[in-house]
């Protein structure tokens, strides 16, 4: 085996051939790689070629001159110590002068007596090869330690250079001198041997003069174009892009190449620089960094130098420009129509313009020492104090409606738009008041167009409704002019049932036109659903089939169930549209659960498990652009005169508002779906009445009196009929006025019931004007319209109720007997 610098060969020195062909394989045997030297001489030779360690007969090292062998030893690297065993005879001492002059001069040895037995030779070799081989790998810890050093020399060093020019060239105005102090660098850091700067002109790839160059001639880099990018060759010699541009032409030879762009901090072109070598593969990519870094700086200190120029130039007209720019600035202060102010943090108003008197009317002076929260509706302070602190944490706002009282009582509805700076906020208000009014308007009539499209179907439901009625009561007459009452309950039955039908119809109908939203209750999609097919098969018309898909076990949810019903008639009402010569409408329910992928997709709802509701057509189909914009307000594409543009972007608001989502499925000629997410309500709603019982169910007490305001004469009769017959002792009123002179005399009165929409005093007024003098009067307030259906917050107070028109006398007779329990 020849040695090597790695090697763990036994180097064998022994006085005969024989006994180093023994020890070689003896070690052979063991799987040890040995090699057999002649002398000391080719011993040294080999230690120094590189071995793992010397296997010598001491006699042999007596006899020799073992200076040189002595000398490597002693000037071994600081890792390496090369073991050494020594043969010994057994008649030779291992102690004594010629030892110890071994052992100080081998200084890693091991004396082993002959003759000695295979395997102590082979466990000793062992031991001396891993210690060999641990000296080597300390060897290669070293080195590495070394590269790293030299490394981190090198670029500490380069860093140093780099950090030291960017300073140097930041503070240089001129730009001929910053590129000759980069160009300086660029050579020193990269090991080229020629570099330059040459700025552009205008034209593109069209170069000047360098301004700075390092080399033997200016011009070397003049016939290569400007780069736009970085550009690094090992060998441009090899490039046939540049053979037009003969490197070797006129001057020093070109072969590694690095050239890249100074850019401005707006992009553009500064100039390039440009370094070369006349040897191969100079330039590797640390060479290409730092020059990019480089470059970097130049540009910006080149770009600071052409701006130092730019501002000297400004200085000299700086103060007719600031007024300029004062003048412009109290312009718009004064033509502006916007509210615009300064406000401190409390919202003090230091600050505004004319607009704040033309819009509200206060007087300027009033204003200038007014709160903003002096001038704020009572129902938005909160939401103006919440972005109030928004803006002390350093948040702009935008878009945030707020009402302000004017001069004359009324309140303006004004946008704001707000941003904070050095304890100041800036703000820009808009007076959307009317532009709301007209949103509004818009949202009422497209509600009043789908009320009028349903107008035909409806008015047909109310013959067959009011036939049902006035045909019952025309055979109850004839009977009983007859004498002939056993069929009477039958017919009567029928009116009721007719009667019950019409008011429903009537409360949905009331329901769907009203404008202000209404409380989100549990809901039954599936019962909902079902309660409109005999409305929805009426406003489709004969030509389109009506099909309902309802899921079994459908989940519950939370909302608005008037509100639902008037998306699900928009949604039906626009599948007739699409389906102009007829086809199939299916409306379908199922349970979905929206994963965080889905949900993502959806924009921001919540994933979780939701109700959906799809309403399907075989119509015409959308567009992706139609699509993509349908939800959008006052799109429409529908003939000019016949939609609003409001009524699937009303169903998107108010699926939003319950947390919700809509989504639209369609492809032209293919119909369309439009599905309604609405979030499963886990909630038990509130538990129906107790099933109706019959009239002579409830009794009242001898002493219970009751006061019955009601300017229908008939409605008033069959109350007071009622009431008479459960035992109430019955005050009736035809008016408001009457009725509250009955309220505020000392007539006993247990219980008010009254209808809301009455002349003169309504309901309502009348139940207030009591309250002083009975506190612990309970109220039934009664209505047939759907404006009052759902009270404003705060008017159903305690032992108040309502009941809405028209209602069984059971339920009359129920909510009494209830209320009078209390």
């Amino acid at each position: 085996m020849i040695p090597g610098p790695h090697s763990l060969c036994t180097l064998i020195l022994t006085p005969t051939g024989r006994d180093a062909t023994i020890a070689a394989g003896i070690l052979r045997d063991a799987g040890l790689s040995s090699s057999i030297c002649h002398d000391v001489g080719e011993l040294h030779q080999q230690i120094v070629a590189g071995a793992g360690m010397a296997l010598v007969a001491e006699e042999e090292l007596l006899k020799a001159d073992l200076a040189p062998l002595f000398r490597w030893v002693a000037e071994q690297p600081s890792w390496s110590d090369l073991p050494f065993i020594v043969l010994t005879l057994r008649s030779a001492p291992t102690t004594g002068p010629a030892a110890e002059m071994l052992a100080d001069g081998l200084g890693n040895v091991t004396f082993v007596e002959r003759p000695f037995r295979p395997t102590s030779l082979v466990s000793l070799v062992r031991s001396a090869s891993r210690g060999r081989r641990r000296q080597y790998e300390a060897r290669g810890r070293i080195e590495e330690l070394r590269e790293s050093r030299d490394r981190l020399a090198r670029e500490t060093h380069m860093l140093e250079l780099l950090n030291q020019t960017a300073m140097r060239i930041a503070a240089g105005l001129d730009p001929q001198t910053v590129g000759q102090r980069v160009v300086d660098a660029g050579v020193e850091l990269t090991g080229a041997a020629y570099g330059a700067f040459h700025d552009t002109t205008g034209s593109a790839g069209a170069s000047r003069p360098p301004y700075a160059w390092s080399g033997p001639a200016a011009d070397i880099f003049a016939a290569f174009p400007m780069p736009r990018d970085l550009v690094r060759h090992d060998d441009i010699t090899q490039d046939p892009r540049y053979g037009r541009n003969d490197p070797d032409r006129g001057g020093p030879g070109i072969a590694s190449y690095l050239a890249l762009p100074v850019l401005s901090r707006s992009g553009d072109m500064l100039g390039g620089l440009f370094f070369g070598h006349p040897d191969a593969g100079m330039f590797d990519e640390r060479s290409a960094q730092m020059a990019s870094g480089l470059a970097a700086q130049a540009g910006v200190a080149m770009d600071n130098a052409r701006l130092f120029r730019e501002v000297r130039g400004i200085n000299a007209t700086l103060e007719a420009r600031v007024a300029e720019r004062t003048r412009e600035r109290d312009r718009m202060w004064r033509l502006s129509n916007d509210l615009m102010a300064v406000l401190d943090a409390e919202g003090a108003l230091l600050a505004i313009n004319h607009a704040w008197t033309a819009v509200l009317g206060w007087p300027e002076e009033r204003l200038r020492v007014t709160n903003l929260f002096d001038l704020a509706h009572p129902e938005d302070v909160g939401g103006i104090k919440h972005q109030m602190r928004r803006l002390k944490r350093g948040d702009p706002i935008s878009n945030f409606e707020g009402r302000l009282r004017a001069e004359d009582g009324s309140f303006r509805r004004i946008a704001w738009t707000a941003s904070p700076d050095e304890g100041l906020l800036y703000t820009v208000g808009r007076d959307v008041t009317a532009q709301r009014e007209v949103e509004e308007q818009l949202r009422q009539s497209q509600k009043m167009e789908a009320v009028g499209q349903l107008t035909g179907g409806i008015a047909h439901d109310f013959n067959n409704l009011l036939q049902g009625i006035t045909g019952s009561l025309d055979l109850v007459n004839r009977r009983l002019t007859q004498g002939r009452t056993s069929d009477v309950e039958r017919f009567t039955a029928a009116a009721m049932a007719s009667a019950h039908r019409a008011g429903a119809l009537t409360h949905r109908l009331l329901a769907f036109s009203r404008r202000q939203p209404l409380k989100p209750t549990p809901v039954d999609a599936n019962i909902l659903i079902a309660s409109m097919a005999d409305l929805l098969r009426r406003s489709l018309g004969e030509r389109i089939d009506l099909e309902l898909v309802l899921a079994d076990g459908l989940w519950p949810t939370l909302c608005d169930p008037n509100q639902l019903e008037n998306a699900i008639l928009n949604l039906c009402i626009n599948a007739r549209d699409a389906m102009p010569d007829g086809g199939k409408l299916s409306i379908g329910t199922c349970n979905a659960h929206l994963d965080d992928r889905h949900a993502a997709g959806a924009g921001d709802v919540r994933p979780g498990r939701y109700v959906c509701i799809s309403v399907t057509d075989t119509g015409v189909g959308m567009s992706p652009e139609t699509i993509r914009r349908a939800f959008d307000p006052f799109f429409t594409t529908k003939p000019l005169g016949q939609g609003t543009g409001l009524g699937l972007s009303m169903i998107y608001g108010f699926m939003r508002q319950s947390e919700g989502y809509a989504r639209i499925e369609s492809e032209l000629g293919k119909g369309t779906t439009v599905k309604l997410y609405l979030p499963r309500h886990d909630g038990r709603g509130e538990a129906a009445e107790a099933s109706l019982g019959t009239v002579e169910g409830h009794h009242a007490r001898p002493d219970e009196v009751v006061l019955v305001v009601e300017d229908e004469p008939v409605v008033r009769g069959l109350i007071v009929e009622l009431l008479g017959e459960l035992g109430y002792r019955v005050l009736e009123a035809h008016d408001g006025p009457s009725g509250l002179a009955i309220l505020q005399s000392d007539q006993q009165v247990d219980l008010l019931i009254t209808d809301i929409g009455l002349p003169g005093l309504n309901g309502r007024q009348i139940a207030e004007a009591a309250r002083p003098a009975r506190p612990g009067l309970k109220v039934l307030f009664m209505t047939g319209y759907a404006e009052n259906a759902m009270p404003a917050q705060g008017f159903l107070e305690q032992d108040v109720e309502l009941i809405t028109k028209p209602f069984p006398m059971e339920v009359l007779a129920q909510r009494l007997s209830k209320m009078m329990a209390r």
